[in-house]
C-alpha cells in the first residue's frame, strides 16, 4: 500500500476545496471556473508544459513554441480543468442531470453484446471527459467495470474510485487482474479500459501519428481469450456543456492467422481510432502524457524528428 505523505494530504484537501466550489456553483460557471483553472495551469504554472508543447509539435506538424501549438495546449489544460468540474459535480447531477448533458450513438452494439451473453471489452482514449462516458453507460443500466491503475496519491486515489463506485461502476486493479477480468465478461459483464497509454517495453509497437508507440496489448487479448466483443468508446464535447458518445460496432478479431498477430492486429485497429479521433478534436486529447517515450528514449525530444502535415488548431469557440 502506497505511503501517504505530507504533500498528498495537501493535494487532497486542495482538491477537496476546488470540487467544494465546483458543486457550490450553478453548472455553466462551475464549467467556466473549469477552463479558467485549466488555462492558468497552462499558461501561469506551465504544469508539463514542455511535454504537450513537443508532443503536440511533433505529432501534429505544428512549429514547436508556435502560436498552433500554445493555442491547442491551452484548450487541452481547459477541458482537463472542465472535466474536473463535471467530475466534482457528479454527485449533483445524478441519473436526471447526465441524461441531460450526455447523449449516447451506438448503444445498440451494447445491447448486441449482451444479448450474446459474453460481456464486451470496452476500449477508449485519454479523449474528451473518459470517466463521464462510464458514469452515463452505468447510470443508464449497463453492467461497467474500469480497469484502473494506482495513483501516486492514495488519498486522491480512494476518492476518485470511491466517486466511481457511487455510480455503479466496478473497480479492478492492474496487478493480478486476469483472471477477475475473464471472470466479468463470463457474467456478461462489460470492462472499460484505456488503450492509449505507454505500455513500456512488455507493449507493441504501433504506429500512431507516424510514430513508433508503445501499445498495451490487454484490450484484445482479452477480447481474444473470452470470445468478447472489443469495441470503442468516444466522447466528445457538443457546446454548451453537452457532451455526446459514441460507440463502435465490434472490432474483428481475426481467425484466419496466427492468434498472437490477430491480438497485434486488433491493437492496430484500435490506435488508428485513437489517432482519427485525435486528428478530428486534437484539444480533447491528453498531450500531458509521454505517449513515445518507450520508443524514443526521451519522450517529446526524442520525436521532433519526424513531424507530419500540420492540421488546423481546434477552434476555441466550442466548449
Amino acid at each position: 500500500m502506497a505511503e501517504i505523505r505530507f504533500h498528498h494530504r495537501v493535494e487532497y484537501l486542495g482538491l477537496l476545496c476546488v470540487n467544494k466550489a465546483f458543486r457550490a456553483l450553478p453548472h455553466s460557471a462551475a464549467l467556466k471556473l473549469g477552463a479558467g483553472l485549466g488555462s492558468a495551469a497552462f499558461n501561469l504554472l506551465r504544469v508539463r508544459r514542455q511535454v504537450v508543447e513537443s508532443n503536440a509539435a511533433a505529432a501534429l506538424g505544428c512549429p514547436p513554441g508556435g502560436d498552433a501549438v500554445k493555442t491547442l495546449g491551452t484548450r487541452c489544460y481547459q477541458n482537463l480543468g472542465m472535466t474536473l468540474a463535471e467530475l466534482a459535480r457528479l454527485p449533483r447531477l445524478g441519473r436526471a442531470g447526465l441524461d441531460g448533458i450526455v447523449t449516447l450513438d451506438g448503444t445498440e452494439n451494447l445491447d448486441r453484446a449482451l444479448a450474446q451473453g459474453r460481456g464486451a471489452v470496452l476500449a477508449t482514449g485519454h479523449f474528451g471527459n473518459w470517466e463521464l462516458m462510464g458514469a452515463a453507460l452505468a447510470q443508464r443500466g449497463y453492467p461497467m467495470n474500469f480497469l484502473v491503475g494506482h495513483q501516486s496519491n492514495r488519498l486522491v486515489d480512494d476518492m476518485l474510485n470511491s466517486l466511481r463506485s457511487s455510480f455503479g461502476i466496478g473497480i479492478v486493479r492492474h496487478g493480478a487482474h486476469v483472471r477477475e477480468v475473464l471472470r466479468l465478461l463470463r457474467r456478461n459483464q462489460f470492462i472499460a479500459m484505456l488503450c492509449d497509454h505507454d505500455a513500456g517495453r512488455k507493449g507493441l509497437m504501433v504506429d500512431f501519428f507516424g510514430m513508433p508507440a508503445s501499445a498495451a496489448l490487454g484490450p484484445a487479448v482479452f477480447a481474444a481469450r473470452s470470445g468478447a466483443p472489443l469495441m470503442m468508446g468516444f466522447i466528445a464535447r457538443d457546446g454548451g456543456g453537452r457532451h455526446h458518445v459514441n460507440l463502435t460496432s465490434p472490432i474483428d478479431i481475426r481467425s484466419d492467422c496466427d492468434p498472437a498477430e490477430a491480438v497485434a492486429d486488433a491493437t492496430r485497429q484500435l490506435a488508428k481510432a485513437v489517432e482519427d479521433r485525435v486528428r478530428r478534436r486534437p484539444d480533447h486529447w491528453y498531450w500531458v502524457h509521454r505517449r513515445w517515450k518507450t520508443a524514443g528514449a526521451g519522450g517529446g525530444a526524442a520525436i521532433r524528428r519526424r513531424p507530419m502535415t500540420p492540421i488546423q488548431p481546434p477552434d476555441s469557440r466550442r466548449a
